[in-house]
C-alpha cells in the first residue's frame, strides 16, 4: 500500500531543498520538512562557513519560494516567514528555517514557474445536505422476490461561475470506487475549485478557496475539513499536484457527516451566489471577518466579539450606502444601523427575534456602553446580542449574494438556527432592559 505523502510529511521527512532565487543557486541544501497543525517548516543546514546560505538567507527576496526533493515526493511552497539560528557545540553552522502556510506536493518541476498555478480544488465529503445530491440514487429495494439496496452514481458535470474577470469558481460531484468486489468503498466528494484565466500565484487561488471554506464552516454545526486539495500548474496539463493548506486540510479535524446545515447552496443562489460571496470576502473583508472568525475561534470574550460585530454592521451599511439595490442603507445614522440591517433581510428575522425594534435598541445601547463607559453589562446578554447580530449580518450579506431573501428565510426558520437556539436567545433578551445612552 502506497503511503499518503501528506501523512509522511506530518511525520517529517528528509530531503534536499533550494530557494528559487535570482540568480539561481547551483547548490541544494540537505534538510528536513514537517507539517504541523498550523504550518509546515523546512529546516536546512549550511555545511561550511563560506556557504552561500548565509548570504541568501539574509535577503527575504531570495527566499520567497522553496523547492525540494523529499522522501514524500517533490515539494514547492511560497515562504511566509524565515528564521535563522546556529548549531551549538564545537562546530557552528548556520541553520535556516522556512515557515509555510501552504504547500504543493508531487510537483513536476518542468511545469514550475515560480509558485504560479492555473487551477486548484478542495475536496469535501459529508456535505451532501448543503450541496445537494444530483445524479445520486441511494435507496432500499423492496421487491416481490426479495430485498436489497441500490446505490447509483453518475459523473456530475462541472459548473462554473465568474468571481471576477481573472478567476472562475467551479463545482462538481465526483466519485471513486475502491476495494474488492465483496468489500466496496464508495466516495463521492464535493469538489470546489478556482480556475484562473492565466497562471496566478498560489496565494491568490488559496484566498478564494479559503472564502468558500469559510462559508462551509459557517453553514455547518460541526467543523468542516477538506479531505484533500489538488492543483494544476500549467494550463491544459493533465498532471496534478497535491495542495496542502494549514486551515483547509487539517488532520486534527476528521471529515464528518454534516447534516442539517443552517443554510444550503440553493439558499444562497447556487453557484452564482457562492461566487458573489467570494467576491465580498475579497472586496469587503471587514464585513465578513467577524462572521468567520467568531465561528472558528471562540476564544474571545463576548464583549470583544460584540464590539467587532458592531463595527462590521456599521461597515456593511456604509459600504452599501451608494448601492442602488440597497435602499435600506441610505443615510442611516449610527444608532439606526442594527435596525437598517434588520430591514435588509426577510420577515423571518422578525419572527425569530420577536421585537426587532427593541432588539435594535438593545444592541446599539449595549454597544455604546461597552465602547464608551465602564458600566458592567451582563455577559449572557452581550453573548445573545452578539450571536443574533452576527447571524443578522451573515443573513444580510448572503441575501445580497443570492439577490433574494432565501438565505435569511432559511437561517431564521426552524430549519436553520433551529431549536433550542431561538428560545435561548429570546429567553435572555426578553428579560434584559434596553440600555440608556447617558452620554447626552
Amino acid at each position: 500500500m502506497i503511503e499518503n505523502p501528506l501523512d509522511m510529511l506530518r511525520d517529517g521527512v528528509v530531503g534536499t531543498f533550494q530557494p528559487l532565487a535570482e540568480p539561481g543557486l547551483k547548490k541544494w541544501f540537505d534538510g528536513h520538512i514537517k507539517i504541523a497543525d498550523d504550518r509546515a517548516t523546512i529546516a536546512v543546514i549550511a555545511r561550511k562557513k563560506r556557504d552561500p546560505a548565509a548570504e541568501w538567507a539574509n535577503d527575504m527576496a531570495n527566499s520567497r519560494i522553496v523547492a525540494g526533493i523529499t522522501e514524500a515526493g517533490t515539494v514547492l511552497a511560497p515562504v511566509e516567514a524565515i528564521h535563522r539560528s546556529t548549531t551549538r557545540g564545537d562546530f557552528s553552522m548556520p541553520v535556516v528555517r522556512w515557515h509555510l502556510g501552504n504547500l504543493l506536493v508531487n510537483v513536476d518541476f518542468d511545469e514550475v514557474d515560480d509558485d504560479t498555478i492555473s487551477a486548484s480544488q478542495m475536496h469535501y465529503v459529508g456535505l451532501g445536505s448543503w450541496s445537494g445530491r444530483p445524479d445520486h440514487v441511494d435507496e432500499p429495494i423492496t421487491e416481490r422476490d426479495g430485498y436489497g439496496w441500490r446505490i447509483e452514481v453518475h459523473q456530475g458535470q462541472e459548473r462554473t461561475a465568474e468571481i471576477d474577470p481573472a478567476f472562475d469558481l467551479t463545482i462538481e460531484h465526483d466519485w471513486t470506487l475502491t476495494g474488492p468486489e465483496d468489500q466496496r468503498s464508495l466516495q463521492r466528494p464535493l469538489k470546489v475549485g478556482v480556475r484562473s484565466s492565466e497562471r496566478r500565484p498560489l496565494r491568490e487561488h488559496v484566498e478564494r478557496l479559503d472564502a468558500v471554506h469559510a462559508l462551509l464552516s459557517i453553514a455547518h454545526w460541526k467543523p468542516v475539513s477538506a479531505i484533500r486539495g489538488v492543483a494544476q500548474l500549467a494550463p491544459g496539463s493533465k498532471k496534478r499536484a497535491l495542495l496542502w493548506d494549514h486551515t483547509m486540510v487539517a488532520e486534527v479535524v476528521r471529515p464528518d457527516n454534516n447534516e442539517f446545515p443552517v443554510f444550503t447552496l440553493a439558499d444562497i443562489g447556487d453557484l452564482t451566489g457562492l461566487a458573489a460571496w467570494v467576491n465580498v470576502c475579497l472586496t469587503k473583508p471587514r464585513a465578513v471577518t467577524p462572521i468567520v472568525r467568531h465561528r472558528l475561534f471562540q476564544n474571545q470574550t463576548p464583549e470583544a466579539r460584540l464590539l467587532y460585530t458592531a463595527a462590521a454592521l456599521e461597515y456593511w451599511t456604509a459600504s452599501n450606502a451608494r448601492n442602488p439595490d440597497a435602499p435600506w442603507a441610505k443615510k442611516v445614522p449610527e444608532r439606526k444601523v442594527p435596525e437598517a440591517i434588520g430591514n435588509s433581510v426577510g420577515q423571518a428575522w422578525e419572527a425569530w427575534i420577536g421585537d426587532p425594534d427593541r432588539w435594535s435598541k438593545q444592541f446599539y445601547g449595549t454597544y455604546v456602553h461597552l465602547k464608551h463607559t465602564a458600566n458592567l453589562v451582563d455577559p449572557d446578554v452581550v453573548d445573545a446580542l452578539e450571536y443574533s447580530g452576527r447571524w443578522l449580518l451573515a443573513a444580510s450579506i448572503l441575501d445580497q449574494c443570492a439577490d433574494s431573501t432565501a438565505s435569511s428565510d432559511r437561517i431564521f426558520s426552524g430549519r436553520g438556527l433551529r431549536y433550542p437556539v431561538p428560545g435561548q436567545v429570546r429567553g435572555v433578551l426578553d428579560e434584559a432592559p434596553v440600555p440608556r445612552d447617558d452620554r447626552r
